[in-house]
C-alpha cells in the first residue's frame, strides 16, 4: 500500500528521543529513514539496558522501528565523504548534536544547502540555535524544569515532580516531526528547502499556556495540585472501595448527573457548589463529600454508572494494565516485532492512521547497530565489499 512519505528520504543523526520518536513517525508514514550512527556505540540509548530485558535497551526498541542502521564516523575525511554523498540525494536531514556540533563536522545547513538546495534541516535541541543557553547541555529532566512543567507536577504542597514520561523529549519530537512535514508542503510550491531550528524549551512555553496565560493576567502563579485542576472541578483522581480512578465532570450536565449517581443530589444548586467558580474556591470543601460518597461502590461499578451518563472517566492503569487494555488491543497500539537477539518482542505500535493505514500494516524492527551498512554503501553508494572492510578496519563504519 502507498503511503504519504513513500519517497521521501531521510538521514537521521538524532540519539535518544529527542528526535527518534519524531523520525520513527516520518517511518510510519512511508519514508525511508536512514539513522546515521557511531561506530561501536552507536545511539547511545542502544546501552541503557535495565536489569531483565536481556541485554537490550527498551528506549532503543520503541523508538526506532521501520529505519535502517547506517554506521559512520563524521569525524573522519571518508566519513564526511559518504555522509555528503548520502545528503546530495536526501530530502530531509535531522539532528540534535548540541549547537555547532554539525558545524565542527562541516556538514551544518550552510555546508548541505549548496549541493542540495531542496534540503531540509532540521535540528532539534534543548534551548535552539540561538540564546544565552544556546550551548548548555540539556536531557529532559532540565528542559522540564526550565520550561515550568516540573513546578507544577506533584501533590499539593509538595516538591516539584518531573511527570513520569519524558515529555519534554516527545515534544521536542513531534515538533520537528510537525515542522518537517510543514517544510515538505512549502518546497512542493517553492522547490525550495530550508532550516528548521526547534527548541526543546520553546514548546515546554507553548504547553504550560494556560497557565503562564493565567499568570499574565492575573498575577496567579500556578503550583502542584496532584491531579487537581486549576481552573476546573471537579477533574481530579478519586479513591473507590476498589481503587482509584478519574472523573472529569466540568459541565453543567455531567455535574448534575454526577452529583444523582453520587446519591448528593443537593450539591447540584448549592451556592458553594453551583459552577465551576464556586466550586474551585470551595474545593477543598467539596472533594472531601465526593470522595467519601465513592468508597461505598469498587470502581468498575462506578465506571459503568458514569460512562452510562457520559461522563469522563477511567481507572489508573500501570504499564501491565496499559498493554492489556481493550481499547489499546483492538488499536493494534501493540505489536510484535521479529528482533534477531531476542526472537519475537512487543513494543508500542503506530499511533497515527492516514490514507488508509491501519494498525496492521508491516512494521521493520529497530535495526541492529549498522545492519544495513553494505546495503547503503555497496547497494546505492557504489561501493565494494572490499572498501567496506577497508572502512571497517579503519574505523569508518
Amino acid at each position: 500500500m502507498s503511503k504519504p512519505l513513500d519517497s521521501v528520504k531521510v538521514l537521521d543523526l538524532t540519539q535518544a528521543w529527542a528526535g527518534p520518536i519524531g523520525s520513527m513517525l516520518l517511518a510510519d508514514f512511508g519514508a525511508e529513514i536512514i539513522k546515521v550512527e557511531p561506530p561501536e556505540t552507536g545511539d547511545h540509548v542502544r546501552a541503557w539496558t535495565p536489569p531483565g530485558c536481556r541485554g537490550e535497551s527498551p528506549h532503543f526498541l520503541a523508538a526506532n522501528r521501520n529505519k535502517k542502521s547506517l554506521t559512520l564516523n563524521l569525524k573522519t575525511r571518508e566519513g564526511k565523504e559518504i555522509f555528503l554523498q548520502l545528503a546530495r540525494e536526501t530530502d530531509v536531514i535531522m539532528e540534535n548534536f548540541r549547537p555547532g556540533v554539525m558545524k565542527k563536522f562541516g556538514l551544518h545547513y550552510e555546508a548541505i544547502q549548496p549541493i542540495n538546495p531542496r534540503v531540509i534541516y532540521c535540528s532539534i535541541s534543548g534551548f535552539g540555535q540561538t540564546g544565552p543557553s544556546r550551548n548548555d547541555a540539556a536531557y529532559d529532566l532540565i528542559v522540564q524544569g526550565m520550561g515550568g512543567a516540573m513546578s507544577v507536577t506533584g501533590e499539593e504542597g509538595g516538591k516539584p515532580l518531573k511527570p513520569g514520561i519524558a515529555q519534554g523529549d516527545i515534544m521536542g519530537a513531534l515538533g520537528g516531526t510537525i515542522a518537517i512535514l510543514a517544510a515538505l508542503m512549502g518546497r512542493a510550491k517553492t522547490g525550495q528547502g530550508c532550516y528548521i531550528d526547534v527548541s526543546m524549551l520553546d514548546i515546554q512555553v507553548m504547553a504550560m499556556g494556560h497557565q503562564i496565560v493565567n499568570y499574565l493576567i492575573s498575577g496567579n502563579i500556578a503550583r502542584p495540585l496532584g491531579t487537581s485542576h486549576p481552573i476546573l472541578t471537579p477533574y481530579e483522581t478519586f479513591s473507590t472501595k476498589t481503587f482509584s480512578i478519574n472523573i472529569a465532570a466540568n459541565t453543567p450536565g455531567h455535574w448534575a448527573d454526577l452529583c444523582h449517581i453520587l446519591g448528593l443530589p443537593e450539591l447540584i444548586d448549592d451556592a458553594k457548589f453551583k459552577n465551576v467558580e464556586v466550586r474551585i474556591q470551595h474545593r477543598r470543601e467539596l472533594i472531601p463529600l465526593l470522595e467519601q460518597a465513592l468508597q461505598s461502590k469498587p470502581g468498575e461499578e462506578w465506571i459503568a454508572l458514569l460512562k452510562e451518563k457520559g461522563i469522563p472517566c477511567g481507572p489508573i492503569n500501570d504499564v501491565s494494565m496499559v498493554v492489556k487494555e481493550p481499547q489499546v488491543l483492538h488499536r493494534d497500539m501493540i505489536i510484535e516485532v521479529e528482533n534477531r537477539k531476542m526472537g519475537r518482542v512487543r513494543i508500542p505500535g503506530m499511533p497515527l492512521r492516514v490514507c488508509g493505514m491501519t494498525g496492521k500494516d508491516p512494521v521493520a524492527p529497530p535495526p541492529l547497530l549498522g545492519e544495513h551498512n553494505e546495503e547503503i554503501l555497496c547497494g546505492r553508494l557504489g561501493y565494494s565489499k572490499e572498501e567496506l572492510k577497508k572502512f571497517q578496519e579503519k574505523g569508518i563504519i
